[in-house]
């Protein structure tokens, strides 16, 4: 039965969430907090110290609401210090954005090497400018050419740069992820593309020592497994599985590991942790002297623990795993009866002091949810059928432990990633058996690499594991309705999603029958949303032209039909799902009406360049366009000017009446800033897409 002072963990970190989740969305500045917290820290001092009203049960209970309101008050605090926009120093109150200025900068992440750029995070200590040097702090993102910078950038470097900074750019377009959010939940706010003469090395070695020591020994390690499989999908998804080193995965091996099921291999997680510590507790327990020393073996066994999270780099992933297996195991070390929600809830407690924005990690939310389904469901689903066959039993225990996680993680992974994997269960009856082998043989062949004559013959077979592996992953998603995609649900829906699965969960936990019939009331609900959502989305008329750079991209939606204007195949695939699908998805649309030709479907009518939607008359003047030969000016809407036309106001002007003039981000900056002067001076509505976003216009 569960009891909260059994579980104590889980009512702070509760408060604690509600506490960091405030200073995120309502309370970002520092304030009246910042007083209020001393004072309830007083009223919690007096209460515990004083005997006489501590005794009465009537007062004890106030107790714990004071503490309650403690670490609400903790919560939002430790979130308002670690925002880094919050203190004097941050090098945006030292600079003028979008103007050159000179910094020394230190590299706090292992760079990532791209193509054309090294992707660098940094920490700007000092900032050079007119008035002299000024000490800062605050972490900046820098785009530096590949062959911009000394003969190598590492962690720890410190450079200096001279570049313009400026803020990280918001969303462009409708339910665009919104990259700028994210990485202000790392504290970077400002970004820079540095050429390559502007780049000098001042120092090295002036990170971490122990970060310093794990990146150098992730990279020997690479090298090593590099020497004998030289396959670029098998030596990348070995890097990513053995030692969380994803820059060498490809885009198309990450979408068929997502569209089956199987992405969380492809990153030391959770799951990989866990088989590490089963086989370090497996040979522990063979040893007499460790089965009757607990304390000893669990310190060997943190200590073996965290030599794993020490070789993949000490990721933020891995951390955290490392973290929740520690607390795991430490409870259990202490008294068998602690509760494992107790552990996982002091885990989570102490990495969301150490930084609160954790828990605006995607990963963070899937690992934590995904245990607790697993500690949940597991035991129960499990008892509803249990084989008598070996083989039998384990595919089925296994199959469990996919069915607890993904009842977890399911509404979360519609609401982030629109998509739902339908063989997941296929999928990791193979994926985790070989995945679990080639952990083993590679961290045998990662300890033996420098004895060629055992390391050769295992590369061997750990690359065709691997092959093995990626073939059929590559199979299942080549199976017919492998993945359901451009699924949208709202907040409200997701919320919906998961007080089904509570509902459910606790049917299955205390074996009541009876709570399942709630489920009806929370289907109903959702099915409610849904159609309200229908009768909206039928009903909404809407012109939006995007903003994707050097590209000519507009929408026009009507009902659950949307005509568009655009060449699809020339922009791509990633960037239309970066850029476009997600907001598609949101309307609702079932037909799409490409706007080629000359076209008549009510309510569009397309006559070359001209369109009407609806009431609204557009012309796009992009390089195909011919100026009208008659003498009659033509009454527009909105005139779109793409392509870098070569055209200028005053001819548009002697065949056109219009009320906006829209620039679309197909035209180069230069041409933008030019026609926007030319309009300010003439008085003309103007409208830029490349710098102001999308327009979005409902009808």
């Amino acid at each position: 039965m569960f009891s909260w002072s059994s579980n104590p963990f889980i009512r702070l970190v509760l408060s604690l969430l509600v506490g960091i989740l405030l200073g995120i969305f309502v309370f970002p500045q520092i304030g009246f907090i910042s007083l209020l917290f001393p004072l309830f820290f007083c009223i919690y001092t007096f209460l515990i110290f004083n005997r006489k009203i501590n005794s009465t049960y009537a007062i004890a209970s106030w107790l714990g609401v004071v503490i309650t309101i403690l670490f609400i008050l903790l919560g939002l605090l430790i979130t308002q210090f670690n925002n880094e926009l919050n203190s004097s120093k941050h090098y945006l109150y030292k600079i003028h954005l979008n103007e050159p200025s000179t910094f020394v900068v230190k590299v706090v992440e292992a760079p990532v090497r791209k193509k054309s750029t090294i992707q660098v995070v940094g920490q700007i200590e000092e900032v050079f400018s007119e008035k002299g040097k000024s000490k800062t702090i605050g972490k900046a993102l820098f785009y530096i050419e590949n062959d911009s910078a000394p003969s190598s950038i590492n962690y720890g470097d410190k450079l200096l740069i001279q570049a313009k900074l400026s803020l990280v750019n918001a969303p462009q377009n409708p339910d665009e992820f919104d990259y700028k959010q994210y990485l202000s939940y790392k504290n970077i706010f400002a970004q820079a593309y540095v050429k390559r003469d502007v780049v000098k090395l001042v120092s090295s070695n002036n990170g971490n020592t122990f970060i310093t020591l794990s990146n150098k020994c992730r990279f020997y390690l690479l090298n090593e497994i590099q020497k004998n499989i030289s396959s670029g999908d098998e030596f990348s998804v070995l890097s990513a599985l053995l030692l969380g080193y994803e820059n060498d995965l490809s885009p198309d091996l990450v979408k068929a590991y997502s569209s089956s099921g199987a992405l969380h291999v492809l990153s030391v997680s959770g799951l990989h942790v866990a088989i590490i510590f089963i086989v370090f507790e497996f040979f522990l327990s063979l040893l007499p002297y460790f089965k009757r020393a607990v304390r000893f073996r669990t310190i060997v066994l943190l200590l073996l623990l965290w030599g794993y999270a020490f070789i993949t780099g000490l990721s933020p992933s891995v951390l955290r795993s490392a973290t929740m297996l520690s607390f795991v195991i430490i409870g259990k070390s202490l008294d068998r009866k602690i509760s494992v929600y107790n552990s996982l809830a002091a885990s989570a407690f102490l990495l969301l002091i150490i930084n609160p924005f954790l828990i605006m990690d995607v990963g963070f939310q899937l690992s934590y949810l995904a245990v607790l389904g697993i500690v949940m469901l597991h035991k129960n689903i499990y008892a509803w059928w249990i084989p008598d066959n070996w083989l039998v039993d384990k595919i089925w225990s296994l199959s469990v432990v996919s069915i607890s996680a993904q009842l977890a993680t399911f509404p979360l992974g519609l609401l982030y990633f629109h998509q739902f994997p339908n063989y997941f269960l296929v999928s990791n009856l193979f994926v985790i058996p070989i995945s679990t082998i080639i952990l083993y043989c590679g961290m045998f062949y990662l300890a033996v690499s420098p004895i060629n004559a055992i390391a050769k013959p295992l590369a061997y077979i750990l690359e065709q594991l691997t092959f093995a592996l990626n073939q059929s992953v590559l199979m299942i998603d080549k199976l017919p309705y492998s993945i359901f995609e451009n699924i949208h649900i709202s907040i409200l829906q997701t919320c919906l999603l998961y007080l089904g699965v509570i509902i459910v969960t606790t049917a299955i936990v205390l074996r009541k029958r009876t709570y399942l019939n709630y489920t009806v009331l929370v289907v109903l609900s959702f099915l409610v949303t849904v159609v309200v959502t229908k009768i909206q989305s039928a009903r909404q008329k809407q012109l939006i032209v995007y903003a994707i750079k050097k590209y000519t991209a507009i929408d026009f939606v009507s009902g659950n039909r949307l005509f568009s204007y655009m060449n699809e195949v020339e922009i791509g695939k990633s960037k239309m799902d970066f850029h476009i699908n997600h907001h598609r998805n949101s309307l609702y649309v079932n037909a799409i009406t490409p706007l080629v030709n000359d076209t008549i479907i009510q309510p569009v009518f397309k006559k070359h360049n001209f369109i009407q939607f609806y009431n609204k008359r557009i012309c796009i003047i992009d390089s195909t366009f011919s100026i009208p030969v008659n003498d009659v000016k033509v009454h527009l809407d909105l005139l779109v000017v793409s392509d870098n036309a070569q055209i200028d106001l005053k001819t548009i002007k002697r065949y056109f009446i219009f009320d906006t003039l829209i620039l679309d981000s197909s035209n180069s900056l230069y041409y933008t800033n030019k026609w926007e002067t030319v309009c300010k001076e003439s008085g003309v509505k103007f409208y830029s897409v490349l710098k102001s976003g999308a327009y979005i216009e409902n009808l």
